[in-house]
């Protein structure tokens, strides 16, 4: 029976951190919506032409959209901005 007063109050510490937390800000974008990524460091740049590092690599794959790009689980080359394309004589 002492057990129940202290089991009570662990129970009481461990809810009170459950709670909901309100906005202490305002957004400017439309509908308050936010993207938060986790990263266990910060990315070296955001241009993929000069990055090599997998965190820079993996955040210009989700902020920039390809011309063209593979379809899933295949190496076929399908349409992404660019929506049509010719080939040259010389195959570039």
């Amino acid at each position: 029976m002492k057990r129940l007063p202290v089991v009570s109050a662990l129970l009481a510490l461990a809810l009170s951190g459950c709670g909901g937390g309100a906005s202490s800000g305002s957004s400017s974008d439309a509908g308050g919506a936010q993207l938060i990524s986790a990263r266990v460091k910060d990315a070296v740049g955001l241009d993929p032409a000069n990055e090599t590092d997998g965190l820079s690599l993996n955040i210009t794959s989700e902020v920039y959209e390809n011309l063209v790009q593979f379809k899933p689980g295949t190496f076929d080359v399908i349409p992404g901005l660019a929506k049509a394309w010719k080939k040259s004589a010389d195959g570039k």
